[in-house]
């Protein structure tokens, strides 16, 4: 509730809330430090650096807390305090964009332009569409006595500042970096957390839910299956592509029953996968399907039946031998582009009008280390745009990052996703609870991997560890 309440600017609600939780739950460390920042935003400078500095106490490898008593601490002019908090930002997360150019800033006030611009240059090689690192590169320059260098850092600046995509910080709450925002509870905190293991089990329902299937194709034909709500009703309806074609099973509550002659259009062979989404914005969610034939592209109707859009849709072609494919906004321009893979990748940017554009060669996708076997489209740095992460047959992971200026960054090894072998399936999914989705590989010659890059301590922090380890080995199969 004091999250939602500060999201509304609403500071003295979002205090009352936060002081709540913690006489509810005293030693609930995130609860402080989110007092901390809505004293802050509430112009309570004084009692939001008490909170602040406790909670960086009793949290020393939170990023947030650190951040805070810096933002706190530079707003009051105390700058030896502040830098220090940075610094300790950094050495949490050396890449936080946010922490450099405030410790920039610092470095500037300070006339110490060549540290400064260093800072500033970090920021930019993290977060090249920040604003304000290039608008500050540009002034510390300047002031360095390079006015050549500093007007074309400022016609940079200025570029970035008309751009759709640029970030900008302000004095205002959300708008003050990654690490200056309040963390909602998940429930999963150590003070919170109930420990005993659920009394859940399983029973096998598939002879009731399910109507006898066609004849399988032969064994090893690539196939695909998705869940989604077809019809609004709030029950998941399933579509199958297999080597005989399309497949869809309506939800009827209770079973499921083949709806495919009437929904479908007919046709369809050797499909290999297939994907659900609403790529035109009607509301109602289309399929994208690949077969050895090429993509196809079906428009579902206020019928719930689906047709064939594919020729007025301008598809691409497909990379070569296309195995599987993904819907995500990855321009954030309100509509779903589509990732392909197989053994290149291809990005398809969704125009708005009902087509689509390759836009592979600008977007910097590389071709996969061998058969791509699925795509998830991610945000695995919590950065508030669309990242992809793609698994191949044989080979380690990669994992693009969203540059958010059209072009993605190929991260895996910065994450610690280095690791080959003989890869089956992937999924993506905050198994923590700790904010940063986390990953599962599983594969054809042994466990499963969940590798991760950030794992909630039992001292409530944050740490890193590596991307494969016989701790993070789960068995499958």
């Amino acid at each position: 509730m004091g999250v939602a309440r500060l999201e509304q600017f609403a500071y003295d609600e979002a205090t009352r809330s936060f002081r709540e939780a913690l006489r509810l739950s005293p030693d609930l460390d995130i609860a402080r430090l989110n007092l901390a920042i809505a004293h802050f935003y509430g112009s309570r400078p004084a009692e939001a650096a008490t909170e602040a500095r406790a909670a960086a106490a009793r949290l020393p490898a939170n990023p947030v807390a650190h951040y805070m008593v810096g933002v706190i601490a530079k707003a009051e002019n105390r700058l030896d305090e502040a830098a220090a908090a940075f610094e300790r930002v950094l050495q949490l997360d050396p890449q936080d964009a946010g922490s450099l150019v405030s410790l920039g800033q610092i470095h500037a006030q300070q006339r110490r332009y060549v540290e400064a611009l260093a800072l500033f240059d970090r920021a930019l090689a993290a977060e090249p569409y920040n604003v304000t690192a290039a608008y500050n590169a540009a002034l510390a320059l300047t002031r360095a006595g390079r006015g050549e260098d500093g007007r074309a850092a400022m016609q940079r600046f200025e570029q970035l500042r008309d751009s759709p995509y640029g970030v900008t910080y302000a004095q205002t709450y959300l708008t003050q970096g990654r690490y200056g925002e309040a963390i909602a509870s998940t429930g999963a905190e150590p003070e919170l957390a109930n420990s005993a293991t659920p009394a859940v089990t399983f029973g096998d329902a598939t002879s009731t839910w399910f109507p006898p299937a066609p004849a399988r194709p032969q064994a090893g034909a690539p196939s695909g299956h998705v869940l989604f709500d077809l019809n609004g009703d709030g029950a998941l309806d399933l579509v199958s592509a297999d080597g005989s074609g399309l497949r869809l099973l309506r939800n009827g509550g209770a079973r499921f029953t083949d709806d495919t002659s009437r929904a479908l259009p007919a046709g369809v062979r050797d499909a290999a996968a297939v994907i659900a989404g609403d790529y035109d914005n009607d509301g109602r969610p289309d399929l994208f399907v690949i077969s050895t034939g090429g993509a196809r592209l079906f428009r579902q109707k206020a019928d719930a039946a689906f047709e064939d859009v594919t020729i007025t849709a301008a598809l691409p072609a497909l990379p070569r031998l296309a195995t599987t494919a993904a819907f995500a906004d990855l321009d954030h321009d309100g509509d779903l582009d589509i990732i392909v893979a197989g053994e290149s990748t291809g990005l398809l940017r969704n125009n708005g009008n009902g087509t689509f554009a390759d836009i592979t060669a600008a977007s910097g996708f590389r071709a996969p280390p061998g058969r791509a076997i699925a795509v998830a489209p991610t945000d695995y740095d919590n950065r508030r745009d669309i990242d992809v992460l793609i698994a191949a047959a044989d080979g380690a992971p990669q994992l693009f990052r969203n540059m958010r200026d059209g072009t993605f960054r190929d991260s895996a090894a910065d994450a610690g996703l280095t690791a080959a072998g003989e890869n089956s399936s992937l999924a993506v999914a905050d198994v923590n609870k700790d904010g940063y989705p986390d990953i599962f590989i599983g594969r054809r010659n042994g466990p499963g991997l969940l590798p991760g890059y950030r794992f909630t301590g039992d001292d409530g922090g944050w740490y890193t560890v590596p991307a494969v380890t016989d701790e993070y080995l789960i068995g499958v199969g």
